[in-house]
This record gives structure tokens, sequence and C-alpha cells, in this order.
């Protein structure tokens, strides 16, 4: 009996679980959240030891800059530094991935850095505002043709941050592309250090997708900006970036 009715009622589950139901919402409430509406004492207290400890956690002091560094186009302080951190993080990372060796550059996006960064005391709430995004670290390997394709797009919008390289910006063209000072091999093969942002085409940088090889990390750029910063701490040192020039402007 009991399997009996098992049988007849597994069908009636299945056959109502997959049954449509159709709402229609019939009227609306706007509710307006300001400080005019008292807090909930109890749910304050529950979130309060969270929230200290977080507080603590962005308040740490991780490293002192010597000015107020700040990104814009078509190159600056801070995506320069940011760049020049990001490339010695990437070549790091594809010799502990026993990757293919050939010269490697970084290009990271001035729009994703969405805050200078402050003179003196640097904080990892710091680091958030300038990178509040999750976006990885990814290696992306382009052959010299495609080389060339990536410094004209980032020529056309005016500019990224870009380090291991440099180029003349003429209008809206590339021109004199350097890769570490030597002229692009078409036939040659080369990494790129950027963000899995770019990479998946974000940006129009849409000739990423057409790479060989990506190989993504599990950092963050935020994080390599916040552990770059720990170790020029550690070794008594403050942040000054490279002012190098990498994108010579021509009218």
């Amino acid at each position: 009996m009991r399997t009996l009715l098992i049988f007849i009622l597994f069908p009636l589950l299945i056959f109502s679980c997959n049954q449509q139901h159709s709402y229609q919402l019939e009227n609306v409430d706007i509710i307006k959240i300001d400080d005019s509406i008292p807090q909930d004492e109890n749910i304050v207290s529950v979130i309060k030891p969270y929230r200290d400890s977080l507080e603590l956690i962005m308040n740490e002091v991780i490293g002192r800059n010597k000015s107020t560094i700040r990104s814009v186009k078509p190159e600056s302080p801070l995506s320069s530094f940011v760049a020049d951190l990001v490339l010695k993080a990437g070549k790091e990372f594809l010799i502990r991935q026993h990757a293919d060796e050939h010269p490697v550059i970084s290009v990271i996006n001035v729009r994703g850095l969405r805050a200078p960064l402050p003179a003196g005391d640097v904080t990892i709430r710091n680091a958030f505002e300038v990178m509040p995004f999750e976006n990885q670290m990814v290696a992306v390997k382009l052959n010299g043709k495609q080389i060339e394709t990536l410094f004209n797009h980032i020529a056309s919008i005016d500019g990224d941050g870009i380090s291991g390289a440099s180029f003349t910006l003429i209008e809206d063209r590339a021109e004199k592309i350097k890769i570490h000072n030597q002229k692009p091999n078409p036939n040659s093969l080369y990494w790129v250090i950027t963000s899995d942002y770019l990479a998946a085409g974000g940006d129009h940088y849409n000739i990423f997708q057409q790479s060989e090889q990506i190989i993504t990390s599990r950092k963050t750029i935020r994080d390599l900006i916040i552990d770059h910063i720990k170790m020029l701490n550690k070794n008594g040192e403050i942040i000054e970036p490279d002012n190098t020039v990498r994108i010579t402007v021509k009218q």
C-alpha cells in the first residue's frame, strides 16, 4: 500500500513543481530610506562587532606616500605606479607557471583607478578606493602584429597605464612603439599582464580575445597594490612612482 501511495504521489509532486504560475503587481509603495527612519538598535548591536572589526582592517596603515598621486590620461603617476607593480608581479607569476619566455609588458586601464592615492599614511581603505573592483591579474600572449593593434587601440582612447613599453601618440595612432626599447617583431610573441576585465574585451580591448593563450592568476589587482605598498613599507621606502615618459604626445 505504501509503495502504491508513493507511486501515485510522486508524479503529482513533479507535476506541481513544474506548474507555471503568473503573478500580477497590483500596487507599489515607495518607501524613502533616510535619516528620518530611526535605527533598529537590536540590528545595530548585532552588526557592530563586525563593523568594528572591518573598520580596524580598513584603517590599517600599510605604507606612506610622498605626495598625492592621481590617474589621468594619457598617463599619470598613479597609472604608471600600478602598471609597474603589475608588471613586476606578472613576471614572477609567469616564472611560477613555467610559462614560455617572451618579453613582458603590462597594460592597466586608467578608468579602473577610481580615486587618488593620498599623501601621508596609506591605508587598506585607500587601496579599495583606488581599485574597488575584484579584477584579477592575467597574462595574455600576443604576437607582434597584435601588439601593434593593441597600442593603436590605446592611442585611440588617449592612452592608458603601460609598463615595459613606450610609444608616440599622434592624433589617434601609436607610432614608434617600443617593447623594452625594441621595435615589436611581427613574428615574435609577447606577454601582456593586465586585468581579466580587459582580457575579456572590456573598454573595447577586443584584441585580447584573439590571443593565443591567457593564463589567469588568483590575485586581484587590488591585492597586488596592497602587497607592493606593504613591501615598500617593510623595506623602509615610501611610494615614489617612476615618472619615466611612456607615452609621448605629439599634436
